[in-house]
């Protein structure tokens, strides 16, 4: 054992003197949490720097607990999400996953909802090649994390799980997301972003072959009606309608309507489009193959519902009026497998 490693043990030792104090037969000593965690994390500091990770790691998580036995969350959260990044480098996918996890929740207690969903979204990329359906449930919680849109990063958060949920090719989710950022781009008055967000929801919605429902939501976005969430888009739609976003998705609808590879071509190479994200980007290319060979689908049963009615069961179900978001629920737990047949619900 080298000297540092020796610092770092005894440091581990300090630590718990700290954390489990001996007491007397008359004097019982209450743990001092705050002095343990600062040994912990020193201890967990010199054994990531000789790249002792298994100690590094263990200490750290040592370190959490103690911060959060000393309801300093900020520094729990730190110490478990320092944990979780050792563990995604050494391929530990579980057990950063958990941790991530655990980073998240000590961010939300401590009042910082921004990091609780950045953690998510960290613990979604690790278990993204183990299980697609786990890493929906983490990008999905996310979102909740800072569903109020009253975050400083709300926006990013929404706009990064849409990115990731469309290069996992889960696009009913990703829409479903997408609306959901429309409704916050409404709220705070942004415009440009919204436009650029609705063209978004139109390619994808046709890269899935949905036109049906492209046109509906292409009438949403223009104003012509509502959606059942209470999410008015007649402030904003005819300046959708004269704007580059909306004549680029009208000229999108038509060419996928008429299967026009020529206005296909022109439509997703203007520059309304090749400012959207890299993902969507890629996803307009392979829409501009769809139609120039020939593979548009009409589906007659886009298990659509804007009016509240009901829907018959389907594998692709949107249903914008019941006020449930996917399958998850609040809490953290651990990204516990979801049941998801790729329907999404917009309200």
């Amino acid at each position: 054992m080298n000297m540092d490693l020796s610092e770092a043990f005894k440091k581990i030792k300090e630590a718990e003197k700290y954390a489990h104090p001996k007491s007397s037969f008359f004097f019982k000593k209450d743990p001092e949490w705050a002095e343990a965690a600062h040994s912990y994390e020193t201890a967990a500091n010199m054994f990531r720097a000789q790249h002792s990770n298994e100690n590094a790691v263990d200490a750290f998580i040592k370190a959490a607990e103690a911060h959060r036995n000393s309801n300093s969350m900020y520094l729990a959260a730190k110490c478990s999400e320092t944990a979780a990044s050792i563990l995604e480098k050494d391929n530990k996918v579980e057990e950063s996953c958990k941790n991530y996890e655990l980073a998240s929740q000590e961010y939300f207690m401590g009042n910082n909802s921004d990091r609780a969903a950045a953690m998510l979204i960290n613990a979604a990329k690790v278990i993204e090649k183990n299980s697609v359906e786990r890493a929906v449930g983490y990008y999905k919680k996310a979102c909740e994390t800072v569903d109020d849109g009253e975050s400083k990063l709300s926006y990013d958060t929404y706009k990064k799980v849409i990115v990731a949920l469309t290069k996992l090719r889960v696009i009913n989710e990703a829409i479903d997301v997408a609306m959901r950022l429309n409704a916050v781009y409404i709220e705070k008055n942004h415009a440009n972003a919204l436009f650029k967000n609705e063209l978004t929801i139109i390619i994808l919605l046709l890269y899935n072959d949905k036109f049906n429902v492209a046109e509906d939501y292409y009438s949403v976005f223009c104003g012509e009606k509502s959606d059942q969430n209470g999410t008015n888009y007649s402030d904003f739609g005819n300046k959708f309608l004269n704007s580059e976003e909306g004549i680029t998705a009208d000229e999108i609808l038509n060419a996928y309507a008429n299967s026009d590879p020529e206005l296909m071509n022109k439509a997703t190479s203007s520059f309304s489009v090749k400012y959207l994200d890299n993902e969507v980007v890629k996803i307009s290319k392979e829409l501009r193959l769809k139609v120039s060979s020939g593979q548009t689908q009409f589906s007659s049963n886009n298990d659509i519902d804007l009016c509240g009615n009901n829907l018959s069961p389907g594998a692709n179900n949107i249903d914008l009026c019941t006020g449930t978001f996917g399958v998850t629920s609040n809490n953290f737990n651990g990204g516990e497998s979801l049941a998801n047949n790729d329907g999404f619900n917009l309200c």
